[in-house]
């Protein structure tokens, strides 16, 4: 006796039990009730379309400090209810890269260096729409953490984005790695990374990197393409395009009141700041120079004279109070009150800039030196303030001195 499995009304454990209880039960419907058990728990056990054979999608793994990393990954079969076997798309590891050879010759390579699947719980796999693969281009801003590679590599590295180039390209300061080790990988090899915690964050807070570590890229980069123009507009939000669409401009025409306007684009051909932009391509023959550092010698010097100035004035002995202070010393004091103005001036607007420029790099890497720069602008105008009140109180007390001798 069969059945189409499809036909078989809903029936629950309870009324299953209930009729199991029953003595006088045939034999035919005993076997009925066996097979509908055996093709409900089939069905349990049967993975879901989402999760199928074939199918990508994104795996939970482990990597360094990090616990809860997402990978995407392709399901190659299921050898349990409860495991999944997977290849990883995008290997971290050398005994993650997939074998070539066993997946090519229908699995007859039975041992090598490379994967051949791993079996992970069926709990560690999420659909692939947890990457977030549709807002690639928002994860892939300066400083972002992201996968990459270079072509000629089998393991992608973890990194950070210092830059973006026409391509569109990235330029990728590896994690770990010194100003040297930067990479230029195109779409194809850059991957945001995905962490469903937070461990290990601020390790990378700590390393300190910025676009200062990057060497000159020594070679000229030609850009080559035989893109469709605007064909960058999926990877933005199309503000431009929709404004020219707004004040009235027909896509394939060129601008202008009667579309005379140039169609084809110009092609381009940037160049590093070693080259010459004359259009010979000749590059520079400037040595690179070393960026002077700041003589910090010199500016504690100068407040040092300049408080060494004011003490002298203000230790000045008189020879009697009736005798007024000569012309000399006036006019010294007044250079001196005007020259420290002056420097107070300039502090007061060092000041202000530290202050709004640390309110912007609040959010930065950069942060800390920002603080510091901050402080010690703070602390110079401290004390030229200081140095004023002082030298303005040594002026009033000598004016009053001499108004109590002026009859």
């Amino acid at each position: 006796m069969s059945f189409d499995e499809h036909e078989i009304p809903l029936i629950t454990e309870e009324e299953i039990a209930c009729l199991l209880e029953q003595d006088d039960l045939s034999p035919e419907l005993q076997a009925l009730i066996q097979q509908y058990q055996q093709a409900a728990a089939a069905q349990e056990s049967e993975p879901t379309e989402d999760n199928s054979i074939g199918t990508k999608c994104a795996i939970v793994s482990s990597f360094q400090n990090y616990q809860l990393v997402l990978l995407p990954a392709i399901i190659l079969d299921y050898p349990s209810a409860d495991q999944a076997s997977v290849v990883i798309l995008t290997p971290v590891t050398n005994d993650t890269v997939p074998c070539s050879h066993y997946f090519r010759n229908d699995k007859q390579c039975t041992s090598c260096a490379y994967s051949h699947g791993f079996v992970v719980p069926t709990d560690c796999i999420l659909p692939f729409e947890a990457l977030e693969t549709d807002t690639k281009m928002d994860d892939l801003q300066y400083g972002k953490k992201v996968w990459c590679k270079k072509e000629s590599d089998d393991v992608w590295k973890l990194g950070n984005i210092i830059d973006q180039l026409h391509g569109p390209k990235w330029r990728v300061r590896l994690k770990g790695s010194r100003k040297r080790d930067i990479v230029n990988v195109d779409m194809e090899h850059i991957m945001a990374f995905k962490s469903l915690d937070d461990h290990g964050e601020s390790e990378d807070e700590d390393e300190e990197w910025s676009e200062s570590d990057v060497e000159p890229v020594d070679e000229v980069t030609t850009v080559v393409t035989d893109k469709k123009w605007g064909d960058w507009l999926p990877y933005t939000t199309g503000f431009a395009a929709k404004m020219m669409k707004k004040m009235g401009y027909v896509e394939g025409k060129g601008l202008g009141k009667q579309g005379e306007g140039r169609v084809d684009p110009i092609d381009t051909r940037p160049y590093s700041k070693q080259w010459q932009r004359d259009g010979l391509g000749h590059r520079k023959e400037n040595p690179n120079k070393k960026k002077k550092p700041t003589d910090k010698k010199k500016t504690v010097q100068d407040n040092t004279d300049m408080f060494a100035m004011v003490n002298t004035l203000l230790d000045t002995k008189e020879t009697g109070p009736s005798v007024p202070k000569n012309t000399a010393t006036r006019r010294q004091t007044n250079q001196t009150k005007a020259e420290l103005q002056s420097r107070l001036d300039k502090a007061e607007k060092e000041y202000i800039d530290a202050t709004e420029a640390y309110r912007r790099n609040k959010q930065s890497p950069m942060k800390d030196q920002f603080g510091t720069k901050l402080k010690n602008a703070t602390s110079k105008l401290q004390d030229l303030k200081k140095l004023t009140d002082k030298l303005d109180g040594h002026v009033r007390r000598e004016k009053e001195k001499k108004d109590m001798y002026t009859f």
